[in-house]
């Protein structure tokens, strides 16, 4: 990608899976300069991260450079884009993978571009913990800053946001907590506020995958994120507001199925669709609080 102008980042943030699927933790590195060896490439990457293996290909201005994680890959984006090796201008990014590599959201990954602002949200934290027990967890990848959302009465787990400076420090995180008990998402970041409503943090997790055929998109709830279909979902779910915190008549409204029809002004109900499978009631009420109290009913599948 070129170096001066990357492309944007995607709608919203990738899970995990999408991630793996799409790129490597490999470097693709252009334009070296003629006769260029691996040694020179090598002590080129080493300046900035190790590496894991260095190939060249042969009869043309191309290396591969694996690296050992994916923050080593982020640094490495970070400072050898544009860089030059004995007059050459070199082209760095990410490996893609031959199943994706023509597609927008690849191509920004492949740039470092297409991660969001790099925080996760941090879900099923046991109970008692503090946010300097939450910082120790992630401390193995980075120098995090934590947040602990507000503990709910009866709520069985807690709920954070942890952020990196460094992208890939992010990706390393849920790559190691991928199997473990809490759950490890990328947050998408801040909701553009829209109708007076404020802005609040939203799990990627709401949206799950990429929009597939027949999506809905653009419609707003409150002047948060917009509804995007994807994958099979959890199921409807019906979001009741008191009405002091009920939109402006202006404000863009969810869309809403005959069976929610029936609510009136003193009971304010919204239908929110395509939830991803991963999303329980305490995690949705964490998404729609930032605009006022909220109670959440989840339909069965």
């Amino acid at each position: 990608c070129d170096s001066a102008s990357p492309p944007g980042d995607p709608a919203m943030a990738p899970r995990l899976e999408d991630i793996t699927s799409r790129i490597q933790p490999r470097l693709f590195i252009n334009r070296l300069p003629e006769g260029c060896s691996a040694e020179e490439v090598q002590a080129l990457v080493e300046a900035v991260v190790p590496t894991k293996e260095v190939k060249l290909l042969e009869g043309r201005p191309v290396a591969f450079v694996t690296l050992g994680c994916w923050s080593d890959c982020a640094a490495a984006l970070a400072t050898l884009r544009g860089s030059e090796l004995r007059g050459s201008t070199l082209t760095v990014e990410l490996c893609a993978r031959k199943t994706h590599d023509k597609t927008p959201e690849t191509r920004a990954l492949a740039c470092g571009t297409g991660f969001g602002d790099g925080r996760l949200f941090v879900g099923n934290i046991p109970l008692g913990t503090s946010e300097e027990d939450l910082k120790a967890l992630f401390a193995g990848f980075g120098e995090p800053e934590v947040q602990l959302l507000p503990e709910k009465p009866g709520a069985p787990y807690l709920a954070g946001f942890v952020t990196f400076q460094n992208w890939g420090a992010s990706i390393d995180a849920m790559v190691s907590y991928v199997d473990g008990p809490m759950r490890v998402i990328l947050a998408e970041q801040q909701a553009k506020p829209r109708g007076g409503a404020p802005a609040a943090p939203v799990p990627a997790a709401l949206w799950g995958a990429a929009p597939g055929k027949g999506a809905q998109k653009g419609a707003q709830v409150y002047g948060g994120p917009p509804r995007v279909a994807a994958g099979k979902g959890k199921g409807p779910v019906f979001v009741a507001a008191p009405p002091a915190r009920r939109p402006p008549a202006a404000a863009p409204v969810a869309y809403a199925p005959p069976a929610a029809t029936h609510a009136t002004a003193d009971n304010p109900r919204l239908f929110v669709g395509r939830l991803s499978v991963s999303l329980d009631e305490y995690m949705v009420q964490q998404i729609f609080e930032p605009y006022g109290a909220c109670e959440i009913n989840l339909l069965p599948p």
